[in-house]
């Protein structure tokens, strides 16, 4: 009957297994019997009927032969089910030699049987937050012919035990004992790998830079990972400089991460004020990963980077493409207001003019507000609509409240405006407060000429011709230096 049932896998040999039992529940072939009847409820997923059959068969044949397995397959029974002390417990009877002062004397485990045993108990004592008992087992398997990789695995499942107890330097150590260990150079380079991630845990950004270095001696071993993590922690260290080769490193590969290291190359060279840098980590992203979580944020920093390059128009591109697609996404104000500025640069002021006031009605505690007023003033001065012009000035002037130049330029256009329906007073008033008010090179040379200009109308050629000898004087590398010098030759012909 045993040899029908070890022949038949399925139901009928199980049934003459069952039989055996039975009908010759003392026979020598009985353990075997059972044992075969155990594995086969074990690869079945059947936990419960597994266990109960290895232990019937330890209860019944103390010192058979099959016992360490059956032992072993009752650690795995404890184990898939969580029952970590149970399996732990269960392995160190199997690996713990016979006593003398039984009256059974349990075989020795085979040499493989014991290896097995020493990985699953590591497992089982890293599974119950015993790194230090986890260790002293991978310890006795690296003792054995443990092959490579099992040895890695079960080598790493340690490490992570010892970082989940806080215990980053167990946890490096354990590290440095597993590559004493190793020969192979890709399992080598993977255990550099994850050397990178305790040093950068333990703040030891120099000892992760090595590990690194190791890792990426194997050409086979993808560092894409690491490299983004240590340029993360470069850049929480306040070094993004020596971050952008990892994120460089990390673009590299199509793959998720590839996406996040443009992000941040593209992030990172935007704030370091390179444009054309930033625009090419952040236009690949957008072109090669359209599907990323990033895109909405990429599509802003890329029309941010055009705009800092005063590339307005190819800077709207990606701006309207967000509105578009992501019209609920944070970023939306943000690329709404720069929107409005690039259509203001282009003189496409009907556009301008709608972009910011939907930015103020959907955004009113807005940040950059007055500035997005004040161009939305001169959007409506464009479009000769005086009144809301004024207005949005005036906002301007209330919001920023003479902080800064935007209160001066939104004098200038309310001067303009003045000075367009005639009310030359009114308008030199304006320009002359820049004048005195305010300490914008640029500002305050324009106001000089648009006040000599007043005066020139006003039948004061004597005082606009100070107005424009003022700016020659104090702002002479303005950008109305020459609008000066030419009014001066007019006057003084």
């Amino acid at each position: 009957m045993l040899a029908q049932g070890l022949a038949d896998p399925g139901a009928g040999g199980t049934q003459a297994l069952t039989r055996l039992i039975n009908e010759q529940a003392d026979s020598d072939l009985a353990p075997e019997a059972r044992f075969e009847l155990a594995e086969r409820a074990w690869a079945a997923n059947d936990v419960p009927a597994a266990r109960a059959a290895y232990r019937a068969l330890i209860d019944a044949f103390p010192d058979h032969a099959l016992v360490p397995r059956a032992r072993y397959g009752l650690a795995w029974c404890a184990y898939s089910e969580g029952a970590f002390d149970q399996a732990s417990a269960e392995l160190r009877t199997l690996l713990t030699p016979p006593s003398n002062n039984t009256n059974a004397t349990p075989k020795p485990a085979s040499a493989a049987t014991q290896l097995s045993a020493w990985e699953l108990l590591a497992w089982s004592e890293a599974s119950a937050d015993r790194p230090a008992e986890a260790a002293q087992a991978w310890k006795q398997l690296a003792a054995g012919a443990a092959p490579p990789e099992l040895l890695f695995d079960t080598g790493l499942t340690v490490v992570v035990a010892y970082q989940r107890a806080e215990n980053l330097p167990a946890a490096r150590a354990q590290l440095q004992a597993l590559l004493q260990k190793l020969a192979d150079p890709e399992l080598i380079a993977r255990t550099h790998l994850e050397a990178v991630f305790l040093a950068v845990m333990a703040g030891d950004l120099p000892q992760a830079e090595a590990a690194l270095a190791q890792a990426s001696s194997a050409p086979d071993v993808d560092v894409s990972e690491a490299s983004f993590f240590l340029g993360e922690a470069h850049v929480q260290a306040g070094q993004p400089e020596r971050a952008l080769a990892h994120f460089h490193a990390a673009a590299r590969n199509a793959s998720p991460l590839a996406a996040k290291a443009l992000y941040k190359l593209g992030f990172v060279q935007l704030e370091a004020q390179r444009y054309p840098a930033a625009e090419a980590a952040l236009t690949r992203l957008v072109d090669e990963f359209p599907k990323s979580e990033l895109r909405g944020e990429a599509l802003f920093l890329l029309g941010e980077a055009r705009y800092q390059q005063q590339a307005f128009d190819s800077a709207t591109a990606p701006l309207e493409t967000l509105l578009r697609e992501f019209p609920k996404h944070a970023v939306v104000p943000k690329a709404r207001f720069r929107l409005g500025l690039a259509y203001g640069q282009l003189a496409r002021f009907e556009a301008c003019e709608q972009t910011l006031a939907q930015l103020a009605k959907s955004t009113p505690d807005f940040a950059n507000l007055a500035e997005a007023e004040l161009w939305r003033g001169r959007a409506l001065s464009a479009r000769n609509q005086a009144r809301a012009a004024r207005q949005a000035f005036g906002r301007t002037l209330a919001l920023d409240a003479g902080a800064s130049v935007l209160s001066a330029d939104a004098r200038i256009g309310l001067g303009k405006l003045s000075q367009a329906e005639g009310e030359h007073e009114a308008a030199l008033s304006e320009f002359l407060k820049v004048a005195v008010l305010f300490a914008d090179p640029e500002a305050v040379a324009e106001a000089l000429c648009l006040a000599g200009a007043c005066l020139e109308t006003l039948g004061d050629p004597v005082n606009a011709a100070k107005r424009y000898d003022e700016v020659l004087a104090d702002y002479p590398t303005s950008s109305f230096a020459d609008t000066a010098r030419t009014a001066l030759r007019r006057l003084r012909q």
